[in-house]
């Protein structure tokens, strides 16, 4: 083994070429390898197996980094691999233990992938039955469990020993592994057709077991008898006596439980928690990068802790330990770079091919980025749109290049046009299919374009009122057809009041309120259905969580509560459409008291269609509206800090007057 310097050095030269590698995984990385360091340096002393787990959204980089670890690692241990999202990972698992038998006591990875797949209660609470989980749980906990084979998984060898058995009661004889005497009842007692039997001369292989029951006693023993081959040669070198003795040990060994240690291993968890991560729903394409990281960097140790619970029991959870790899979600920044590589990479294959050096223009990594970036599912989509958009094309489009052109060749976007240019001329082209691009374009009719403008400037407007913030993205220009636009906003808000619980309703209700304001009553779209629908789902929370409502007591829903609390009572309806009311009444007020605001964001919605913080303050600045001063006309949230202290103050100056 090699020395702990050594090891050591490895270790810290692996870290730094999986940082190469990996974009914007470099925080995760280094936790990794210090994570797995003790088992690295010292697995042959472990007394329970290390356990590592890593949690994130699709597409992240958590199986493919542990993969490459593993690679680049490349000691002896075996690595065994399971898909806990396989329908067929039960018969995975059982089937695996033949090999895992020869891991007993030996340093060896398991890796568990889809791991929230393997959940042990159901959504209610309900504990879930399965005869595999309670080998998982038991390893994970001190590597070492007694394992029976299950017959439905081991060949049944007992059959096998009552026909032979038979056999030599009525007077079969087997000498060397074949029947010398008695060929015919053998064929009768085992069922075997001489037809079969009989090779290309002829003769016939008297061998005392039928192929298919030669292969069930090699699935028993394949341990012991790595070929097919040193089996039969073994059978070969016995009478009938002596076979049927060995067949009736194999038998008892079968169903014998055996103990095995699994100590030494280190176990890999992967997992996607959806409970944690509540962003990994948002497919669409509109959604910021940068908000949702933001968002996920916001998931703590807790938050996991408490999302495992859905589909755990405690004692489970304490299983997996307390090294947890909490992944976020890629940036805007993580994706460009990714797109940069790529692109780079692409370069170098086509150089080979085409004799001309590829540079590729902002134009073209702009497109990508907006044609393949969905910020919930990672990588992937990314990388398809890649050789959709880039590599299939690029590759009609350079064969016009001559044989013997070797200069700079750059790849730019001419409208939805891939353009190919050398020496300063277009040398050939191709329209791109943009879907992405193409949805935003079907939006941008009068009719659209004005309700969806009123719609967003209501929400931009109160938002802006009651945050005291400027929201980081304002878009009429949404490529999702179940919307028109969309506003994305950093939430910095870690707790809730009934005050701040008012102001969401508000600005969720905010664009059906604009667009009474402006279309009038009877003229309301059907564009606000999500938000009255998910202000409706934030007030029943609220009340059932039993802080807001007024009556120090959690309710839960009567269709999906798991009965430990109390079900929704009657006035629930009454209370939430109160508090539904509060938050719409707030946002007309907040519209209706600063018309001229309204109209400027409106303005600059159809003017620009898409406006970030910067270009929305600078375009309010233009209009002669005073944003910052927007920023400060309604009272802030109460401070809790502030209001503590004066406790304090209070409590001394009464001590001072004392």
């Amino acid at each position: 083994m090699e020395n702990l310097t050594a090891i050591t050095n490895r270790l810290d030269s692996i870290k730094e070429k999986l940082k190469s590698e990996f974009i914007g995984l470099d925080h995760i990385i280094d936790q990794l390898i210090q994570a797995v360091t003790p088992w690295c340096t010292m697995a042959s002393s472990q007394r329970r197996p290390l356990i590592v787990n890593l949690w994130g959204m699709t597409g992240v980089g958590k199986t493919s980094l542990i993969t490459r670890f593993m690679e680049l690692w490349d000691n002896d241990e075996d690595v065994i691999h399971f898909n806990m999202g396989s329908k067929n990972f039960m018969n995975d698992m059982l089937n695996a233990m033949e090999r895992m038998y020869t891991l007993d006591g030996k340093p060896a990875v398991l890796i568990f992938d889809e791991f929230q797949h393997a959940k042990t209660i159901d959504g209610i609470g309900r504990e879930l039955e399965n005869p595999v989980d309670r080998m998982i749980w038991q390893l994970m906990d001190n590597g070492r469990f007694s394992f029976v084979g299950n017959r439905r998984f081991h060949p049944d060898i007992k059959t096998i020993v009552v026909s032979l058995e038979l056999c030599l009661e009525r007077g079969v004889v087997v000498e060397n592994g074949k029947v010398t005497e008695g060929w015919g009842t053998l064929c009768e007692i085992m069922d075997v057709d001489d037809h079969f039997r009989r090779n290309s001369e002829g003769n016939i292989d008297k061998f005392v077991l039928t192929k298919d029951q030669f292969s069930e006693l090699y699935d028993c023993v394949k341990r012991e008898f790595p070929f097919r081959v040193h089996l039969k040669d073994f059978l070969l070198q016995m009478d009938g006596a002596e076979i049927l003795a060995y067949l009736k040990k194999v038998e008892r060994k079968a169903l014998l439980s055996q103990n095995l240690d699994f100590s030494k291993f280190l176990v890999i968890v992967i997992g996607n928690l959806d409970e944690a991560y509540e962003m990994s729903g948002i497919i669409s394409a509109d959604n910021d990068p940068d908000l949702m990281y933001e968002e996920s960097k916001k998931i703590s140790f807790s938050k996991i802790k408490n999302a495992l619970s859905y589909r755990f029991r405690l004692e489970e959870i304490a299983r997996l330990g307390n090294v947890h790899l909490i992944y976020p979600s890629l940036s805007s920044a993580v994706y460009r770079s990714f797109i940069d590589r790529e692109l780079d990479e692409i370069g170098i294959r086509f150089r080979e091919v085409f004799a001309c050096n590829l540079s590729f223009s902002k134009k073209v990594k702009a497109t990508l980025f907006e044609e393949g970036v969905v910020a919930s599912q990672g990588f992937r989509p990314l990388r398809s749109s890649i050789r959709y958009l880039i590599e299939s094309n690029l590759f009609e489009l350079l064969q016009c290049i001559p044989s013997q052109y070797e200069s700079e060749v750059l790849v730019d976007m001419e409208g939805d046009d891939l353009t190919i240019i050398g020496e300063g001329q277009v040398m050939n082209q191709k329209r791109l299919h943009l879907p992405i691009r193409e949805a935003k374009r079907r939006k941008q009719n009068p009719e659209y374009s004005a309700i969806t403008a009123v719609h967003e400037a209501g929400h931009a407007l109160v938002y802006i009122l009651l945050r005291h913030r400027l929201p980081k993205i304002l878009s009429i220009a949404s490529s999702d057809q179940n919307k028109g636009g969309y506003m994305g906003v950093n939430s910095v808000q870690f707790f809730s009041n009934k005050d701040i619980f008012i102001r969401e309703l508000a600005v969720r209700l905010a664009g059906k309120k604009a667009e009474e304001l402006v279309f009038g009553v009877e003229n309301i779209t059907e564009g606000g259905e999500l938000d009255v629908k998910i202000a409706t789902k934030i007030a029943l929370n609220a009340f059932r969580d039993g802080c807001l409502n007024e009556k120090t007591v959690a309710f839960e829903s009567k269709s999906k509560g798991s009965g430990r609390l109390l079900p929704d009572p009657m006035e629930t309806d009454q209370w939430v459409v109160r508090q539904l009311g509060k938050g719409y009444g707030l946002a007309g007020e907040m519209l209706e008291s600063h018309l001229e605001a309204f109209q400027a964001i409106v303005g600059l919605l159809l003017e620009k269609r898409t406006l970030d913080a910067d270009s929305l303050a600078l375009g309010l600045d233009e209009k002669g509206i005073d944003y910052k001063q927007l920023l400060e006309v309604f009272p802030r949230a109460f401070s809790y800090s502030h209001q503590m202290q004066e406790f304090f103050d209070k409590s001394l100056q009464k001590q001072e007057i004392n």
